[in-house]
């Protein structure tokens, strides 16, 4: 399944399980129940009341939680992360997601690296993936911006140093190795968008709408 298709099948299911919440909060009216007790030769009748107390919330647009960004970031493989220079012009390279862990999305670099100078200076990114599908207009594009926090996070580092041949290469499979950096991203906020849904043009039925996220 393509990463559009595989985005359709959600969106679908999204709508299915909201008119099934719908219809439940439809049927689901305030009930009256009769409780009989008996205390020697009086019996008592109490009338009980069923209320609903979490109505149900219908959002016009899906949103999407953490781990289906991960595994959308996981699908298209490289992205590219933009930070300031140091020297304050926008500087953009190729990086990779790592792993989701303890609600987080966690990438690495090397503290040698000028990425890591500049994180340290102005800690905000932009991030951006996509991967070209054959029905070009269909193809999906995700977009956001965080804060990159970093953490000497061994755990994390044996995840990476698992997951990435080439982490695994680089550091000698050494998850400790000095210039092993990692962290995390926080104050996330973006959206999922497709190439054919561009703001000012005629909307069609057959595109999906962006679905935004923030964390």
């Amino acid at each position: 399944m393509s990463v559009s298709e595989g985005w359709k099948a959600r969106r679908r299911e999204f709508a299915l399980q909201t008119r099934e919440a719908k219809r439940s909060f439809a049927t689901n009216a305030p009930k009256k129940k009769i409780l009989t007790f008996v205390c020697g030769a009086a019996i008592f009748s109490v009338v009980t009341i069923k209320i609903t107390t979490k109505p149900f919330i219908a959002f016009s647009e899906a949103i999407m939680e953490l781990h289906e960004v991960a595994s959308y970031l996981e699908k298209i493989g490289l992205q590219y992360m933009a930070t300031i220079g140091l020297d304050g012009k926008p500087k953009v390279r190729p990086v990779q997601f790592m792993v989701e862990y303890d609600g987080r999305l966690w990438f690495c670099t090397n503290s040698k690296k000028s990425m890591y100078a500049e994180l340290l200076k102005n800690p905000w990114i932009d991030l951006c993936a996509s991967k070209l599908l054959e029905d070009e207009i269909q193809t999906a594009w995700i977009r956001l911006s965080a804060e990159a926090f970093f953490e000497e996070n061994l755990a994390v580092k044996k995840m990476i140093m698992k997951k990435s041949a080439i982490v695994h290469e680089l550091y000698e499979n050494n998850a400790e190795h000095p210039l092993f950096k990692v962290f995390y991203l926080k104050n996330i906020k973006g959206s999922l968008n497709n190439l054919g849904h561009v703001k000012g043009l005629s909307e069609r039925a057959d595109f999906e709408k962006p679905e935004e996220f923030e964390f």
